[in-house]
C-alpha cells in the first residue's frame, strides 16, 4: 500500500491520454504490479502471457493483437484460462493482494500461482476502472523484464502470504444477534463474521424490579448459537429506541418511580420516549443495574465488548433533534456532571475485564483508554467535517452543545477498539464501486476494526459488490503477515532454540486482548511435542513490521529426530489456536507450520558419553537410561561418577529423584 516503494521502478506503459500508468517487476517470489492515476476503483481485470509467448495461451476477440493470455485476475482473484479461443474457461487459482486508494491499486501475487519457478520474461496489460485499457487494445501487451534482486538470509524461512479473507475474533462485521427480517433465527448469516451485536433494552432485561430475565436475554439474542458458531457478542444497553409507535424502553416500574420524568416525542425520527436522565433514582437504579450486567458477563468469554449505551436515542449519546424545527424536541441530553455518572457506573462494575466502548470523546473514556464508535460510519462529513465531526472531536478535543470541554484522544485506537455501523441502514450505499474507496479511506483514518449491526453480513455471497465487501473485511482489523523466520536449524534437547519472527500487520488496527503467540514442534505424525508461549504482548502489534525475538527451551523429553517448527496464537479461554494468520501452512488444528528443525535428544549425546558410569552386571541395560538422567540433572550418581542401580533407596530420594523428572519433562510440581 505504500506508493513510496515504487520510486525506483520505471512504469512500463501509459494509458495514452488519461493520465493512467502501470508499473510491473519481479523478485525472486513474486510479481508486483501498480496502477497509478486519478478516481480509481476496485473494479481492475488484469491479463497475464506468463510464458511471454503469444503462440501459447489464449488470444481474446478485441484485445491485445500478441495476446496469449495464460492468466486473469478479477475481483481479487487469479483465474488461469482453459479451453479454446471460442470458448475460454476460467478456472479459480486462489486469491491476490490488492490495495485499493483512488490513486493508486496495488495487486501481487506470487510466481508459482502462475506456474513459475523464477523471475522471467512475460507480458501484462490490465483494464481499469472497466474502461482503462493499458496499454490502449489497438497496441501490443506490456513486457516485464525487470527483477528486483532480494538476497535470502541463512537460516530463514519465508512463509508464504495468504491472501484470502479471515474469519478472525474480535473484528469483521457484526450484525444483528437477533432480527428476523434479516436472517431466520437459529440461522447464520451469508458472509463471514465472528462478532454480532445485541442492543438489549432495559425494559426487556427487568421486566420486573430485581427479576433479571437472563434466559430470556440469551434465548432472544441466541447466545447459544452465536457460541456454537464461534461468535462473540457486542453488548449495549438501550434506554430509548425511536419506532413507528409511541412506546417506553425502560420498565414500567421505572418509569413509575421516576415520576413519568421524560420526554414522549413523535418526530421525523419516530416515536418513543426519551427519560429524564438527571432524575436521581434513575441514576442510582441505573448503576445497580449495569452491576447486575457485569456481575453476568463481565467474565463471560461469549462477550466481545461493552458498549456504553444508556443515553440518547438508540444509546447513541444524543437527543437529536433539538428543536422544533427540526420536529422535536425529543429529550435533553444531561449535562457532563450527569453523564459522567453513568459512564463511572460501566468503569466500576466491568473494571478491566471486558473492552468498553463508547460514541463521544469523554475525559472518563481518555483516562480509562475506552474505544469508541461511530453510528454513522460511511457518512464522510459526519465522520470529519471540523467542529462535529465524529473523529474530528475524537482527535482534536471539542466544546459540545451544553458548553462541556472534551480532551483530545488521537491514538484511542491503539489501546481500544474502533467500531461503529454504516450509516442509514444501508451498507450497501458505501459498497459500490463509486463509493468503496471512500469508504476504505474512512476506515483506514479511524482505525476501524468492527461494523455493525448494519453491516453487509446478510447479503448472499456473490453478489457484485462482492469485490468490495472483501476489500473492506480484509482491511480493518488486524491482519497478521509473518514474512520470515530465522533460526538455528539444529538444537540439543534441554538446550534454548532463539528464534526471530519478522511480523507484518497489515490491518489498520492491532489486537486489544492478552492472548499468547506460542511456538510448537511437531513431530512427524503431526503431534506436538512441546510448546512454549512468547513473552510478547501482541497488542502492542501496530499497523507496521515488527520484529520478534523469542525463544524456545527443548525439553530432555524431547528424542532425536526432525521436528516442524509451529506458531499459534491461543485463546485463553479454550487453550486452542484462536486467529487465523495471513500466510500458507493452516494445520487442522489452528496451528501454522514453518520449516524444520533438527533435535539431538539426549539419548544421542548421552550414548558416547558413559560407557562407564554404571556398576553392576546389567551395563547395557543400564547406560543409556542413566546418561540422559545424569545429562537432565535427575541424578549425578553415587561417588567416582558411577551410579548402583541395585542398591536400595528411601521414599524421599525417590520423590526428588521423580520431582527432577518431571521438571526436566516440562511439568508442573507443586509444594504442599
Amino acid at each position: 500500500g505504500e506508493v513510496s516503494d515504487w520510486e525506483n521502478i520505471d512504469n512500463i506503459v501509459n494509458a495514452s491520454g488519461v493520465g493512467t500508468e502501470l508499473y510491473a517487476v519481479q523478485d525472486n517470489r513474486r510479481l508486483y504490479t501498480l496502477i497509478k492515476g486519478t478516481d480509481l476503483n476496485t473494479n481492475n481485470i488484469y491479463y497475464i502471457d506468463s510464458d511471454n509467448d503469444s503462440n501459447t495461451g489464449y488470444n481474446i476477440e478485441g484485445l491485445w493483437s500478441n495476446a496469449g493470455i495464460d492468466y486473469i485476475v478479477e475481483s481479487g482473484k487469479l483465474y488461469q484460462l482453459t479451453g479454446s479461443n471460442v470458448t475460454t474457461d476460467k478456472n479459480l487459482i486462489g486469491d491476490v493482494y490488492t490495495y485499493y486508494t483512488s490513486t493508486a491499486v496495488e495487486m501481487y501475487l506470487n510466481l508459482d500461482q502462475i506456474g513459475k519457478s523464477q523471475p522471467g520474461n512475460m507480458k501484462i496489460a490490465c483494464i481499469g476502472k472497466n474502461s482503462i485499457d493499458i496499454p490502449a487494445i489497438t497496441e501490443s501487451m506490456a513486457s516485464i523484464s525487470k527483477t528486483i534482486v532480494r538476497e535470502a538470509l541463512s537460516d530463514t524461512f519465508y512463509p508464504d502470504e495468504y491472501y484470502g479473507v479471515l474469519n478472525n475474533p474480535y473484528m469483521g462485521c457484526a450484525p444483528w444477534a437477533m432480527n428476523p427480517k434479516e436472517v431466520d433465527l437459529g440461522s447464520d448469516y451469508p458472509q463471514t463474521h465472528k462478532l454480532v451485536y445485541a442492543g438489549i433494552s432495559w425494559r426487556e432485561l427487568e421486566p420486573a424490579k430485581g427479576n433479571f430475565d437472563w434466559d430470556g436475554i440469551e434465548d432472544k439474542y441466541q447466545f447459544d448459537l452465536w457460541e456454537g458458531l464461534g461468535c462473540k457478542i457486542n453488548l449495549r444497553i438501550v434506554m430509548d429506541t425511536p419506532s413507528t409507535v409511541d412506546h417506553l424502553d425502560i420498565p414500567d416500574w421505572l418509569y413509575e418511580e421516576i415520576n413519568q420524568q421524560g420526554t414522549h416525542y413523535d418526530s421525523s425520527i419516530g416515536k418513543g420516549f426519551s427519560p429524564d436522565y438527571s432524575n436521581n433514582d434513575m441514576i442510582s437504579e441505573h448503576q445497580r443495574m449495569i452491576q447486575a450486567l457485569a456481575d453476568r458477563y463481565k467474565n463471560d468469554p461469549r462477550i466481545a465488548f461493552i458498549q456504553l449505551g444508556s443515553l440518547g436515542h438508540w444509546g447513541e449519546w444524543h437527543c437529536w433533534p433539538y428543536s422544533a424545527a427540526d420536529s422535536g424536541p425529543t429529550g435533553t441530553f444531561p449535562t457532563i456532571g450527569v453523564s459522567d455518572q453513568y459512564v463511572q457506573h460501566y468503569i466500576d462494575a466491568f473494571g478491566t475485564s471486558k473492552k468498553l466502548t463508547m460514541r463521544r470523546g469523554y475525559g472518563l473514556a481518555k483516562d480509562n483508554q475506552f474505544g469508541f464508535f461511530n453510528d454513522m460510519f460511511g457518512d464522510l462529513p459526519s465522520l470529519q467535517s471540523n467542529g462535529w465531526g465524529w473523529l474530528w472531536q475524537i482527535q482534536n478535543g471539542y466544546t459540545d452543545d451544553l458548553g462541556n470541554e472534551h480532551p483530545a484522544i488521537p491514538d484511542f485506537w491503539q489501546y481500544g477498539p474502533s467500531g461503529g455501523e454504516f450509516a442509514n441502514g444501508d451498507s450497501l450505499r458505501y459498497l459500490t464501486d463509486d463509493t468503496i474507496i471512500g469508504t476504505l479511506d474512512q476506515a483506514r483514518v479511524s482505525h476501524t476494526t468492527w461494523l455493525g449491526p448494519c453491516c453487509p453480513a446478510k447479503y448472499s455471497v456473490g453478489i457484485y459488490e462482492q469485490r468490495n465487501i472483501d476489500a473492506l473485511v480484509k482491511t480493518i482489523g488486524y491482519r497478521y503477515v509473518i514474512e520470515s523466520v530465522t533460526h538455528n536449524k539444529s538444537v540439543d534437547a534441554t538446550e534454548i532454540l532463539p528464534v526471530t519472527i519478522n511480523l507484518n500487520n497489515k490491518g489498520i488496527a492491532p489486537f486489544y486482548s492478552d492472548w499468547k503467540l506460542q511456538l510448537s514442534l511437531a513431530d512427524s505424525q503431526g503431534n506436538i511435542v512441546t510448546s512454549v508461549n512468547s513473552k510478547e504482548d501482541i497488542r502492542t502489534l501496530l499497523p507496521g513490521r515488527t520484529t520478534i525475538n523469542t525463544e524456545m527451551k527443548i525439553h530432555g523429553n524431547v528424542r532425536s529426530g526432525s521436528y516442524t517448527l509451529c506458531v499459534s496464537i491461543i485463546d485463553p479461554d479454550t487453550g486452542n489456536p484462536g486467529i487465523d494468520l495471513a500466510i500458507d501452512g493452516r494445520r487442522s488444528d489452528g496451528r501454522y507450520a514453518l520449516d524444520q528443525v533438527e533435535v539431538n535428544g539426549i539419548h544421542s549425546k548421552t550414548q558416547a558419553q558413559n560407557q562407564n558410569q554404571v556398576t553392576g552386571q546389567d551395563i547395557t541395560y543400564y547406560n543409556q537410561a542413566v546418561g540422559i538422567a545424569k545429562e537432565l540433572g535427575i541424578t549425578m550418581g553415587t561417588e567416582k561418577n558411577c551410579f548402583n542401580p541395585k542398591a536400595p533407596v528411601t521414599r524421599q530420594d525417590a520423590m526428588v529423584l521423580i520431582a527432577k523428572a518431571l521438571k526436566a519433562a516440562g511439568k508442573h510440581t507443586y509444594k504442599q
